[in-house]
Formats: C-alpha cells, structure tokens, sequence
C-alpha cells in the first residue's frame, strides 16, 4: 500500500500488487469547528491565507531577509488575514495589522475553511494532498527531500505557484500571491472523490491479511 494515488501523480510503471491509498490520511481528519480566536480572525477579513513550513522546518529559523520579505509583502493585502505557524517572538513588534503568529494551528481545518483562499508551504506531500481535498490553490517554496518534486508535481497540476528560496523578495512574494488570489491564474477545485477512500484500504487490509 502506498500513500499515493494514481489520479494526481506522475505515470510510472508499477504492478498490479500496489495499492494506492494517497488521501486517506487526509479524509480521516474531518474538519472540527475552529477555535474562538481563529474564527474572530477569518470573520474580520475577507479571505484567509495559511502558511506553514511543517514541523521538520521551523519558520522562525529561516532567514532575516526572507521574514522581511513576507512581512511586507503581506502588509500589502490588507483586506486579508495571514495565520502563520511561526515558533518564534522575534517577529512580535513588527507584525502587520493582517498578520498573526502561532506555534501551533489547526491546518487541515484551516484550509478546509470556505474562507481559505491560498496556502504557503515548503511542500511537503501531507500538504499537497492537503490542499487537494481543500481545494485550494497552493504557494511552495522548496527546502529539501522530495518537496521540489512534489511542487513540480502541483505546478503541472495547475495548482500551485512556486518560489525558488534563492529568489524569495518581498516582490515574488507579491506577484505569487497575486497569481493565486487576484488573477486565478492558479485554480485548484476541490477533489475529495480523488483521494483514497477508507472502505477501499479496509478493504485490501483484509484481503491482503488472509493471504
């Protein structure tokens, strides 16, 4: 079994023995009902913008310049809320009206979220897939490991923008959000169906478990 899924990824040659299972992770968490303070946020916007490098990548520790260029570029959105997971305080005295800090968020319930408009990752594939049954349009900027694959993989989808982290500036920040928010140059409609459905891996666990 393979957390992948056939209708989403790139053609490769494989047996009849591998099952696809992409998604079911991800159905599996049914969107909860936000907290107070989350929902205050998205209520006094009109749309809201999650970012978050995952756990493996702590955003406080990226560079200065990249912390400026965010900062600013999302200042200049103002009629849109930014809910950052940011492990950090250095960022406290100079956050933006729009901009709000958390060491921890509820991701999947915030992109499920009516209100969610674009997503701002290191993209990774728990996020890609994310995003595929949110259905919303997704920003990647590439670390490490199989993320630039992975953001290739969605750029081909036609549902993400992606950043080179050697050319992050407050402009390319601008210009992508610009793609995804104002142009819909980048679409991304929601695809539950397309992802791996419970009953199926329960499914192949039993058949394959009375072999």
């Amino acid at each position: 079994m393979v957390n992948s899924n056939e209708l989403y990824e790139l053609p490769r040659p494989t047996l009849a023995k591998i099952v696809n299972i992409g998604g079911v992770g991800v159905q599996l968490k049914d969107s909860k009902p936000l907290t107070p303070e989350f929902k205050q946020i998205i209520d006094r916007s009109e749309g809201l913008v999650v970012f978050s490098f995952g756990s493996v990548a702590p955003s406080h520790l990226m560079p200065q310049t990249w912390k400026t260029a965010f900062l600013e570029s999302f200042a200049h959105f103002s009629n849109l809320s930014f809910v950052l997971r940011y492990e950090g305080a250095d960022l406290k005295d100079r956050l933006p009206k729009n901009v709000y800090l958390f060491k921890w968020i509820p991701q999947a319930d915030l992109l499920r979220h009516p209100k969610t408009i674009a997503f701002l990752s290191h993209g990774g594939y728990n996020s890609l897939q994310e995003v595929i049954a949110a259905g919303v349009p997704l920003i990647t900027i590439a670390l490490w490991g199989d993320q630039p694959r992975n953001a290739k993989l969605a750029a081909k989808l036609g549902i993400a923008v992606n950043l080179q982290k050697s050319d992050i500036s407050t402009s390319a920040v601008t210009d992508a959000l610009n793609k995804v928010i104002n142009n819909r140059s980048v679409q991304n409609q929601k695809a539950e169906a397309e992802l791996g459905d419970v009953s199926y891996l329960v499914h192949w666990f039993i058949w394959k478990s009375s072999k």
